[in-house]
């Protein structure tokens, strides 16, 4: 079983996905855990409600409050944010990042992780700073093996969406992620290395109805290729953020697609609270179309039934009306859980039994989902249908 908190939550964020998984599976003991957080470098990229959590949490250092400061481009009004590569250099010069490793590594151990992620800037479709990225990556992980406060050791990827757009720069900083890929994985101090990535589509092209198809099954090949060459060098590939496409990017060769417990069930930027008003209610997963049900829609079914569709171990609630929304993220993540968990009982089942193919019970599944395109550009198992 694995879990993928986020670093800013850590403990607590925890505690609210075992609380979801004991209640789907029947107050069943869970340990051990392997705990594989998301280290929300999007907080190091551009602005997200990491940012704002972290800044709050005692000892930041210099190092991390500087790369605090960068954003996707260089805002030449304020004069206070830094083009990504041009923030990482600088606090690499000024600073180096001993800061910044001390300070991951207090986050690691506080949500009860085992392994250390080191982490880098964006991955565009520029080849040149694909090689700075896996440079500063690599600089931070050896740091950290010859600390060997970590039994294990992975990477952490944040990969913007335009390089599955199919031009020739994409192309080319793809075959350059491929290089720098196995270079990395040929560290002899790392084995069994761990390779974590998630997507940045602020746009929404990878749900684009003109667009979105063939970057959906440029991003399959890609993820196909990447999770190869980390299992020859016995790593394991973990997507993180991929929600109700889990099914896809699983199929794809991940070997964990995390989901989110609260905030949009889909590939999208990071979490960002509202500026102005309340946060809005997180939605349910819904199984059975593997899609959102909209607070809009339970709220209506709630008022003429008092009930609406549930996984096994969770009780229809109005949770919505919950003044807390802490409480609101408890039931949504509880809800979460227990429909996936239901899901992995099924393709489970099929698994094992001979009359019924897995790929044809995850075929079924697909064909029924309100997601269909989507998933079949993800999943290679159904070739393309």
């Amino acid at each position: 079983m694995v879990i993928t908190p986020y670093l800013s939550w850590s403990e607590s964020h925890g505690s609210v996905l075992r609380a979801g998984l004991r209640s789907a599976r029947g107050g069943a003991a869970l340990e051990p855990l392997l705990i594989l957080p998301d280290p929300e470098s999007e907080a190091f990229s551009f602005s997200c409600i990491a940012r704002n959590r972290y800044r709050k949490t005692s000892a930041v250092s210099v190092a991390v409050r500087e790369l605090m400061r960068c954003g996707l481009t260089h805002d030449r009004e304020r004069g206070e944010r830094l083009e990504v590569y041009q923030g990482w250099n600088h606090v690499e010069t000024a600073y180096g990042f001993a800061g910044l490793e001390k300070w991951l590594e207090t986050r690691y151990v506080d949500a009860g992780s085992r392994v250390f992620f080191a982490i880098g800037p964006i991955l565009r479709s520029n080849p040149t700073n694909v090689v700075r990225c896996f440079e500063l990556t690599r600089t931070i992980l050896l740091d950290e093996v010859n600390a060997a406060v970590f039994p294990m050791y992975g990477v952490h990827l944040i990969l913007h969406v335009e390089l599955f757009n199919g031009s020739e720069e994409a192309k080319a900083a793809l075959g350059m992620i491929y290089e720098q890929l196995e270079i990395l994985l040929a560290f002899q101090a790392v084995p069994d290395l761990f390779v974590s990535f998630k997507i940045h589509d602020a746009s929404g092209d990878l749900q684009d109805p003109q667009v979105g198809s063939a970057r959906r099954r440029a991003l399959s090949e890609f993820v196909s290729d990447v999770a190869e060459r980390v299992r020859r060098a016995r790593g394991a590939l973990i997507a993180h953020n991929f929600a109700n496409l889990g099914l896809g990017i699983l199929d794809s060769g991940a070997d964990v697609a995390a989901f989110r417990v609260s905030g949009p069930m889909r590939i999208d930027m990071p979490i960002q609270v509202p500026r102005k008003g309340p946060r809005r209610s997180p939605t349910l997963l819904n199984p059975g179309t593997l899609s959102e049900d909209t607070v809009d829609a339970l709220a209506a079914r709630w008022r003429a039934k008092k009930a609406f569709p549930v996984p096994h171990g969770v009780e229809p609630q109005p949770y919505w009306n919950s003044s807390s929304y802490q409480d609101q993220v408890l039931y949504a993540s509880h809800t979460r859980c227990a429909g996936l968990v239901e899901l992995g009982r099924e393709y489970r089942a099929a698994g094992v039994d001979g009359s019924i193919p897995l790929s044809e019970a995850l075929r079924s599944r697909i064909m029924q989902s309100e997601i269909r395109q989507q998933l079949v550009d993800l999943c290679p198992s159904l070739g393309g249908v």
